[in-house]
């Protein structure tokens, strides 16, 4: 019985969010990368976000402002 609970719980879950979610894109708004090998090198002249080894840390930013506030979630029984 334990384990139908959390199942049904689990269920009720899933499909609370898919009927309350949504989705949407976000393109990035900014964009760089750091070089270990070449720390002193500005790449913001490049054309192409460089992500090719390990020497090297991408960032991307995206503006969150378009996203609304957080909605409480829904309040499920707790399983036995």
């Amino acid at each position: 019985m334990k384990n139908f609970t959390a199942r049904l719980a689990a269920l009720f879950l899933t499909s609370g969010c898919l009927l309350t979610c949504a989705y949407g894109q976000l393109a990035p708004s900014a964009d760089s990368y750091t070089n270990t090998a070449n720390p002193t090198t500005n790449f913001g002249a490049k054309t192409l976000l460089d992500v090719e080894n390990t020497s090297q840390t991408t960032y991307i930013q995206f503006d969150l402002s378009g996203i609304p506030l957080a909605t409480p979630a829904p309040i499920l029984p707790r399983p036995r």
